[in-house]
């Protein structure tokens, strides 16, 4: 199967205070440029971590991760609630392709 990469992974959030550091409420996060789960077969698997970072003064708290809308292959699988000041969290993503569905005649 060829190589498939999550484009787009909306991390949305709210900040507990000062909110001029960081995008208002429900804004996203700005994702990286791709993440690469390499060749996967259908029906299989693959989990990868996504690092999000809080470079803000305050904690941020993680109302929601959305993902991309058609990309109906990829979940969430350990989420976040929060990432303290100047800190770091994991996310965990995982990728299932499946095979299309039969068209039907009629």
């Amino acid at each position: 199967m060829s190589r498939w990469a999550l484009l787009v992974a909306m991390v949305s959030f709210a900040c507990q205070e000062d909110p001029g550091l960081v995008p208002a409420p429900g804004q996203p996060l700005e994702p990286p440029d791709r993440l690469d789960f390499g060749p996967v077969l259908v029906g299989a698997t693959r989990i990868l971590p996504l690092t999000v970072l809080n470079q803000n003064r305050t904690a941020v708290v993680i109302e929601q991760v959305r993902i991309a809308e058609g990309d109906e292959w990829f979940s969430v699988v350990e989420g976040l609630s929060s990432v303290e000041r100047r800190g770091e969290g994991i996310l965990r993503l995982a990728f299932t392709p499946t095979a299309p569905e039969e068209e039907k005649v009629g």
